[in-house]
């Protein structure tokens, strides 16, 4: 009975991590967790294309079940049109799944955003309480992460309309109040433009480039969190290491997909 009073007793978190407890609030937290992660990625589950086996095509199976022939690939395209351009999608399809990727880099640039707003307003240091060297961290960390957190919103939200307007140009394009050329003006739009083309180039230059302020605001923060100096320099120099890493990966896999990819479009 003492000992039952004495667990009774003891606080929360302590308890949580008796073997019983830890069991518990696993099993309670893995559900959980998994109905977090389903309800933030239902958006782009719907996004992702629904595949169809060809057995399935034309209603029978066995090896020459739903067999397309070259003349219905030749006289329907994606949107169920006749014409030459069957085999490929229409321009409107491309720019739809463009700009679907632009839906990615605009959740992951709003998430730093997040982290580097709240590490910012969080911080319980004030100016006052600092000595010498650590007075001018203090600056360098408050300006870092004020251009971390406009930067990443900008691309947030630039990434964020063009996926909207993608959307939209893709519903206009099959919709029947527009005309039949009204995919040629979609092409226009994204592809002719060449203004549009270099911003969206540029756009991902600064999403690169936002991971090295992100990588410098994070060294900076470490000084003034951590109170021990040695311990704070060396978790600094971590993320400083990290920023030299990922701004070199970076550069390199959009150089080689760049001359792999879209300069043989």
């Amino acid at each position: 009975a003492a000992v039952e009073n004495f667990q009774s007793w003891r606080p929360w978190h302590l308890r949580l991590w008796t073997p019983p407890h830890f069991l518990s609030f696993c099993l309670q937290l893995g559900p959980r967790l998994r109905c977090v992660i389903g309800i933030a990625c239902a958006p782009y589950r719907s996004r992702m294309p629904l595949h169809k086996s060809s057995s399935g095509i034309g209603g029978s199976s066995g090896a020459g079940s739903g067999a397309l022939t070259s003349a219905s690939l030749s006289s329907l395209n994606a949107d169920g049109k006749s014409g030459p351009g069957a085999g490929k999608a229409s321009y409107s399809k491309v720019v739809e799944g463009l700009t679907h990727s632009q839906g990615s880099i605009a959740l992951i640039s709003a998430l730093l955003a997040g982290f580097a707003f709240q590490a910012l307003t969080t911080l319980d240091i004030t100016y006052e309480e600092l000595e010498g060297e650590r007075k001018a961290v203090y600056v360098c960390f408050a300006v870092t992460a004020c251009f971390t957190i406009a930067s990443f919103l900008y691309i947030a939200v630039a990434c964020s309309m063009l996926e909207q307007n993608g959307l939209v140009a893709r519903s206009l394009a099959v919709s029947p109040m527009t005309g039949e050329n009204f995919d040629d003006v979609v092409r226009h739009w994204y592809f002719d433009d060449q203004d549009f083309v270099q911003f969206r180039g540029r756009l991902i230059g600064y999403f690169h480039s936002s991971f090295v302020l992100f990588a410098a605001f994070a060294a900076l923060y470490c000084p003034l969190r951590l109170s021990q100096p040695a311990t704070g320099c060396a978790c600094g120099g971590i993320f400083v290491l990290f920023g030299a890493v990922i701004f070199v990966s970076n550069r390199r896999m959009n150089s080689k997909f760049v001359n792999g990819i879209l300069k043989r479009v």
